[in-house]
């Protein structure tokens, strides 16, 4: 991380930060996958819902998975570390 990263990241608000991590979501969580029940667009991560995706139909996510999403995941635990400092920061300083 470099002294421009740190300042770079740690501008913006919450929201902005939210949002940032909203145009990451495609990238990082696999495509909807078809239940077979209803044939209707399930989303991965819909396992605490009342819809049901066959263990067929899951994405692996392997090694290859992670060597892909391992740059992004860096990238995004030092940016919430710089802005977990930069809050404490903000809440201590009162």
């Amino acid at each position: 991380m470099t002294q421009d990263q740190a300042c770079e990241w740690a501008t913006g608000t919450y929201e902005d930060w939210i949002a940032e991590s909203q145009t990451y979501r495609r990238e990082v969580y696999p495509a909807p996958v078809r239940s077979a029940q209803s044939g209707a667009a399930v989303p991965y991560c819909a396992s605490d819902s009342e819809q049901i995706i066959d263990d067929q139909a899951r994405p692996s996510l392997g090694f290859e998975y992670l060597h892909r999403q391992r740059p992004l995941l860096d990238q995004r635990l030092t940016q919430a570390g710089v802005r977990l400092a930069l809050t404490l920061e903000r809440i201590f300083r009162r």
